[in-house]
Order: structure tokens, then sequence, then C-alpha cells
């Protein structure tokens, strides 16, 4: 998205991290380059380099991996975690059991958001949705839910 101009990197890093971590209420501890925060950073992304998702690309337990065999556009060469090196030039550099639990509290950023958007239904006039059923259904089914429409008060 980025190479197309789609997005800018400013906000490919912000969808892809910073509102992430908000998401699942990590941040600023994730997701956040500020004093406190883990700071897990990449420091050099190679934009021109292709690669092939494969056994050798997947580190994880799983042996599942949905995207083996797709092709894909901009390698990492370094990322540092919580100040260590943890790959680079195509190595994983980590000790089995290096890694820290972090703790994701419910209700977080986006029930926040749920919140705000929960508003009173909007009536509609039954004329109005019947019109719109209409549209959408063939004549067959119709007369099924005309009565419903022009009898009962709708909202959505």
């Amino acid at each position: 998205m980025v190479e197309t101009g789609k997005i800018s990197v400013t906000d490919y890093v912000r969808v892809t991290s910073t509102e992430c971590a908000k998401i699942f209420n990590m941040y600023p501890r994730k997701g956040a380059i500020l004093e406190g925060s883990d700071a897990d950073i990449i420091i050099i992304l190679n934009p021109e380099r292709s690669f092939v998702m494969g056994a050798h690309t997947h580190h994880s337990r799983s042996n599942t991996n949905v995207y083996l065999g797709r092709k894909g556009k901009g390698m990492v060469e370094v990322t540092i975690s919580r100040g260590r090196v943890v790959w680079e030039d195509g190595v994983l550099n980590i000790a089995p059991g290096s890694g820290t639990y972090v703790r994701m509290p419910p209700f977080g950023y986006i029930f926040d958001g749920i919140e705000k958007s929960q508003m009173p239904p909007t009536e509609l006039p039954s004329e109005l949705l019947y019109s719109v059923v209409k549209l959408l259904l063939n004549d067959a089914l119709l007369h099924l839910v005309r009565d419903c429409c022009l009898t009962m008060p709708c909202s959505i």
C-alpha cells in the first residue's frame, strides 16, 4: 500500500503498530516509542527486497501458515525489542524463555469507541423501508414482507 502511494509510511506504522496496540489494550507499552515503552522497532526495512513465505520464514511453533507460498516485498533486516537486537541478517537472535508476558486488560480503546458510537435507532417510515425491500427482493418474496413493513414500525 505504501509502495503504490495509497497510504503514507507514517499511516502504515500507525495502522500496523499503534492502532493494533490500542485495540489489544497494550498501548503505550507496545505500539509506541516512549519512555517506559518496550520500543519494539524495525531499524532497517529494505523495500526493494522480495521474499516467498515458507517454513524457513515462519518462526513459530504452529505448523500452519496461511501465507505459505505467498510472495511479498520489503524485507526486515534489523529488529530491536526492549533494547536488544532480535533479528539481523535473516537470523532470529532470541533464547527460549527470553520473552515476557504482556498483560492485556479488558475493555480498552476499542470499547471506548463502541460506547461513543451507540446511538438510539433511527425511525424509518414504513413506506420507505418497503420501497427499499421492493428493490432488493424479487416479486415472489415481496409479498412475504409487504404486510410486515406496512403494519409495523421499523428501525435501523
